[in-house]
């Protein structure tokens, strides 16, 4: 009888621990796939700047992939913005920018900036967060302008991160206006400066853009 009620007594604790055992698979289940969710979250970012030499520049410095940084239209400070001529202003700079292409070549070139565009309003609207890295200069800001404007009716996180008026190069603090002259060690440290743009950021912006239409 003794032995029954140990073995009764056994098969108890047994089942109790299976019991605990399986609550604490359960939880570890739970806890690594929230540290993996949250580790994609943390990586599912889309970096945007405004010209091929800053995109080529923080890819460098950031370590990312082509797909992790990209670039809408090219120098958006020059010609007709107006939205009914806006793509056929932008094939005309296109052809004084890259004389001598033909084109067939000079079609790719455009078609390849109006799906680097689409990219970046399809990442937004499908929950990816955008980090969009500015400067001073007419170029970048005018860029800026037109895809806050672009983002207007699309819910989404957007980060950006305006550069300093004087940043720490090779030969100590330096003044710049472009992305592509900043050291990449700068740019790392720089990301520590990113912060989200609220609405009302993000309205008064489109309204500068807006400001600039013929």
């Amino acid at each position: 009888k003794r032995s029954r009620r140990v073995r009764c007594r056994t098969e108890g604790c047994l089942g109790r621990n299976r019991g605990t055992a399986t609550r604490l698979s359960r939880f570890g289940v739970f806890i690594l796939f929230y540290r993996i969710r949250k580790k994609s979250v943390r990586l599912n970012i889309l970096d945007v700047c405004f010209s091929d030499s800053e995109c080529g520049m923080l890819k460098y410095a950031l370590r990312k992939t082509t797909d992790g940084v990209t670039f809408p239209f090219h120098e958006l400070e020059l010609g007709n913005i107006a939205p009914e001529n806006f793509i056929k202003s932008r094939k005309e700079l296109i052809d004084i920018f890259f004389a001598g292409c033909s084109e067939k070549e000079l079609e790719e070139i455009l078609e390849e900036d109006i799906e680097r565009f689409q990219k970046i309003i399809s990442a937004a609207k499908y929950g990816e967060r955008l980090r969009i890295w500015y400067a001073s200069s007419p170029y970048s800001k005018c860029g800026y302008y037109h895809l806050i404007h672009s983002l207007q009716d699309v819910e989404c996180s957007i980060l950006v991160v305006e550069m300093p008026a004087y940043l720490s190069g090779k030969k100590g603090a330096s003044r710049d206006d472009s992305w592509c002259g900043v050291h990449p060690m700068a740019i790392q440290k720089s990301v520590s400066l990113q912060r989200e743009l609220s609405a009302e950021e993000r309205n008064a912006i489109a309204a500068k853009w807006e400001k600039l239409l013929p």
